[in-house]
This record gives C-alpha cells, structure tokens and sequence, in this order.
C-alpha cells in the first residue's frame, strides 16, 4: 500500500488544521470545483462590513491627528470659533517661540465685538490655537486636544480604531487554541 492511496473513509481534516468541520469537502468535491470554468480561482473574497467600516474609522482618525493644525485654523479663523469661544486679550498670551501674540493676532485680525485683540490661551477655541504654540515651544496632539472640544473630537474618533484593534487583533480569545497530546481545545 502506497502512503498517498486514497480510501472510501478518509477523514477531513481535522479543525486544528485551519479548516472547519463543516467546510471540510471530499476530494471529489474538490476535483469538481476546481475543473470547473472559472473554478476556486475565480471566487472573490467577501468584503466584511465591519471592516471597511472599521478601515474608514481609522483613516478619519489618522487624518484628524496629522490634521490637527489645518483643523484649528479652519474651525478658529475660518468659520469664526476664536470669536466665540477665545476671550483672552492678546497682550497676555506669550508664544513659545517667542514672537509677540499681538503682532499675530493683528495679522489674523483676531477681534471680539468691543474691537479689541484676541486669541486662544490654554483651554480656549475649537482646537488650541495653530497661530503659535501658546505657554510650550512645541506643538503636540495633546497641545491641540486640551480644549474641551478637541478632548470630544479625540474620543469619538478614537473608539472605533480601539474597539477595532482589540476585537480584530491577534490575540482575541476567539483565536486561540490550544493542543495537548491528542486533544484540542478552541475557544470559538
């Protein structure tokens, strides 16, 4: 007897093997499917809603962190939050680099009702202020979510990249498995 003859009662293949029971096909099966027009290679794979939901979910929250400055000035200047929500008189912000707040806020035309200079110290505008990195020498994502709407927008967008990587990542239990001598035990 040859170690590559075939019987009436071969098995499939064991679960451990990376085939389920039930997905398991006869070697018959096997020729069919594969000899026909078109056969296993044609087969697409199906797209998984919840993983192109979760891919977009990570991408708009990539996008909001390396965005942050392009998104404070949008959201302060553009359409108008610094008037809102900053009330810090300009002479009293010091930029870390050391140029005078004043000067920028000029150039930017930072005004509120009464006409007087602006701009966003700690805690104040929708993202803190792109203009120049107030009280720090730097800018960093926790200097732009230090704001109340910023610490909002960093939690919403974060929770699904979150969820997603600790649901889909590889040690999730239900990919687990574990062999001892002859018995196998999968959590699934």
């Amino acid at each position: 007897s040859s170690c590559f003859s075939s019987s009436s009662d071969d098995k499939p293949p064991a679960p451990w093997k990376g085939v389920a029971m039930s997905e398991a096909m006869s070697p018959a099966q096997s020729r069919e499917e594969s000899s026909a027009p078109g056969g296993a290679l044609s087969a697409k794979p199906q797209v998984d809603f919840l993983k192109g939901l979760l891919v977009l979910a990570t991408a708009v929250f990539v996008l909001f962190l390396f965005l942050q400055p392009v998104l404070s000035w949008l959201f302060n200047d553009v359409f108008g939050m610094v008037q809102a929500l900053c009330e810090t008189p300009a002479e009293e912000i010091q930029c870390g680099s050391g140029v005078s707040y004043v000067e920028t806020a000029e150039r930017l035309d930072r005004r509120n009702a009464n006409g007087t200079l602006i701009g966003c110290s700690c805690e104040d505008g929708f993202l803190r202020d792109y203009a120049c990195a107030v009280g720090t020498s730097s800018f960093s994502i926790s200097y732009f979510i230090s704001t109340a709407p910023g610490t909002g927008a960093m939690a919403a967008l974060s929770t699904g990249p979150m969820i997603g990587a600790w649901f889909y990542g590889a040690g999730t239990l239900r990919q687990l498995s574990h062999t001892e001598g002859s018995t196998v035990a999968k959590l699934d």
